[in-house]
């Protein structure tokens, strides 16, 4: 008799869980609704071959209820590659893992207030997506979120964003420019690595560790500024980073390097006025051929009694091209310049140089060539 009752309340128990959710089909798009609360999750399409754009509305009807929907789950439209764009509602609060992977056909989104969080892979290999507006909500980016999202050009990070996953933004060959907020406390393994045009970057000021790889053939990058809170730059991170010619490094205290974190030691380094004798002996930075003091207030001119001349500085450094044709060089854009040797050799306004590695410097701006 015991074990009847036990069975007959696990019984019951099932059918209160199944109760409690039911799958339904509304306009193609599957749901997974749960009674308890009269909340849906989009589950999946029943037609994966639909063409166009998606509006997914903010309630549905379940037997004459209204029924909210707050979900976009796991793997709901991946694959489906025909979609152009979704339109998704403010009542969305949650995307899984996978949400949208492989919808190739998709070139924006913008996502609802209230999304705390992307999962993994939720947009992975959108190879068309150009363009992804982030909520103020957002407070962590999952592991390959973007990664091979081809066309992405730009995204703006939120000011809550705490973290950004491995993998994150792997080989997004068109990111040229990435803001970082001050919120974000921790940056993954390979996150931008492979990120083929972006070209600078300056890291937020709570950040303490690069992790490995983390901008891994960036080959465009031509400048790094590194707060003063960093403690740690991890294997490779930095390497493979062909143009890297100014490293603006904020920590009296020499970051601790790990294997290989840099391509070359041609590269400028900025360091705190009174630390340079710390970073040419610490170890990996002691590799380095060019050390430069920050100066004090980086708005002043580099030459006080001469304001007029370091204007036109300022002004012509903000758009210059060089070109190399042979052993000669042709700088347009640029007013003055001054190229140095890797033994930091001041070689005034050269134009004919032999082979070799050089940095030309425009202003503060500063651009390493080579010489074959």
């Amino acid at each position: 008799m015991k074990k009847f009752y036990t069975t007959l309340l696990f019984s019951l128990f099932i059918l209160c869980v199944s109760a409690a959710s039911v799958e339904r089909t509304v306009d193609d798009i599957v749901y997974s609704i749960n009674t308890a609360n009269n909340t849906a999750t989009v589950v999946g399409l029943k037609n994966t071959l639909m063409e166009g754009e998606l509006v997914i509305p903010d309630k549905i009807l379940y037997n004459g209820i209204e029924t909210r929907v707050t979900a976009i789950g796991n793997g709901s439209f991946s694959f489906c590659r025909n979609i152009t764009r979704f339109s998704l509602p403010q009542s969305i609060t949650s995307i899984g893992k996978e949400a949208f992977s492989y919808c190739t056909s998709i070139n924006e989104i913008s996502l609802p207030k209230g999304i705390k969080s992307i999962s993994n892979n939720a947009f992975y290999y959108c190879k068309n997506l150009s363009s992804v507006h982030l909520p103020d909500s957002v407070k962590s980016i999952g592991d390959k979120a973007f990664e091979l999202c081809e066309n992405l050009t730009s995204i703006s990070l939120p000011n809550t964003l705490t973290s950004i996953g491995n993998n994150s933004f792997q080989k997004c060959t068109k990111l040229s420019s990435i803001n970082f907020p001050d919120s974000i406390k921790t940056i993954g393994r390979n996150a931008f690595s492979g990120c083929e045009s972006l070209s600078s970057i300056e890291l937020p000021e709570n950040l303490t560790n690069i992790e490995a790889y983390t901008f891994y053939n960036c080959y465009s990058l031509a400048s790094i500024d590194l707060p003063d809170s960093l403690t740690y730059i991890g294997n490779n991170a930095f390497s493979q980073c062909h143009s890297l010619a100014s490293i603006t490094s904020r920590n009296p205290i020499p970051p601790v390097l790990g294997n290989n974190c840099f391509y070359d030691y041609y590269s400028l380094v900025y360091v705190p006025e009174g630390s340079i004798e710390a970073y040419t002996s610490a170890k990996g930075w002691s590799k380095f051929y060019y050390f430069y003091p920050i100066k004090e207030n980086e708005n002043d001119d580099e030459n006080d009694e001469n304001e007029d001349t370091d204007d036109l500085s300022s002004a012509s450094e903000q758009s210059f091209r060089i070109a190399v044709c042979g052993h000669r060089i042709t700088i347009d854009g640029a007013d003055s310049y001054e190229v140095y040797s890797i033994n930091g050799l001041n070689l005034g306004q050269a134009k004919e140089l032999p082979t070799g590695i050089y940095i030309v410097k425009v202003g503060h701006q500063t651009q390493k060539i080579i010489i074959r």
